[in-house]
């Protein structure tokens, strides 16, 4: 388990910007570990936010950025007061799983979701 976590891509928030009427927002996802293929992004908190760029099976190369747009189904605004919960492979098939706190700087522990 120690040894998945050392070899585990190193996913980061790099960027995230709301627009000025607060209908949507882009996230900027960094990998400064190895390479990473990403599973899924789920929203947690907000059940009126939706992604609507595709993630699954996106392939992130050590020291590569992805943007991800992000867009509000309701009459409301997008505020950071939610979480993105991203789930991804390293190359080893070894998934993970990391919170992303929007209203905090720094993200939850990364949790090995199964293993290869």
């Amino acid at each position: 388990k120690s040894r998945a976590l050392r070899q585990a891509p190193k996913l980061s928030i790099k960027e995230f910007q709301i627009s000025p009427l607060g209908n949507d927002a882009f996230l900027k996802l960094q990998n400064d570990g190895e390479k990473a293929t990403l599973s899924s992004l789920d929203i947690k908190g907000r059940p009126d936010i939706k992604v609507t760029s595709a993630v699954a099976g996106h392939i992130m190369e050590p020291s590569t950025d992805y943007g991800i747009l992000l867009q509000i189904n309701s009459m409301g605004s997008i505020k950071r007061n939610f979480t993105i919960e991203l789930t991804f492979q390293n190359q080893s098939g070894v998934v993970y799983r990391q919170s992303f706190p929007l209203a905090y700087d720094a993200p939850s522990k990364l949790k090995i979701v199964r293993y290869a």
